[in-house]
């Protein structure tokens, strides 16, 4: 039987782009599903978040790849990518949980509080997620940091 996959000797270029489209374009969605008092655009644009921290989630714990030989300006440039993914990690999740928790009724009085840091942490996590794939372009393009199959 074929395996699409079986050429690729890690899935973390292909799943890596999940957070990196998804995570930047929650906030922007939720805007406009503010704006349009949309719970349907919001509650898809809180899916995407968690689509997008999921992928973010298995592209660095799951699916990266081993790299064991570099130069050391390519180990700092990998260590930035992973802190900054880090990041990401850690603000999409609050971000989700906030998002979250804004629609139980007794917090009814502080939701717009709850949608502007959320929105804020979002932004914040669409910085960090472009941070993360920059020093991953780094590596690649740049270091020329490759994976091979095993």
């Amino acid at each position: 039987m074929l395996n699409p996959f079986s050429s690729f000797p890690t899935l973390h270029p292909l799943i890596v782009h999940l957070p990196i489209v998804l995570i930047p374009l929650t906030p922007l969605l939720l805007i406009v599903a503010w704006m349009r008092r949309s719970i349907t655009l919001e509650w898809t644009g809180t899916v995407l978040l968690a689509m997008g921290g999921a992928g973010a989630v298995l592209a660095s714990r799951i699916f990266h790849p081993h790299t064991d030989t570099m130069t050391l300006l390519a180990q700092e440039a990998l260590s930035l990518h992973e802190i900054w993914a880090d990041w990401t990690q850690g603000l999409t999740v609050a971000a989700l949980g906030i998002l979250l928790i804004q629609h139980l009724p007794w917090l009814r009085k502080v939701r717009p509080i709850l949608r502007a840091l959320a929105l804020a942490i979002g932004l914040a996590a669409a910085t960090t997620v472009s941070m993360a794939g920059h020093y991953g372009a780094l590596l690649t393009h740049v270091h020329k940091v490759t994976v091979e199959k095993d």
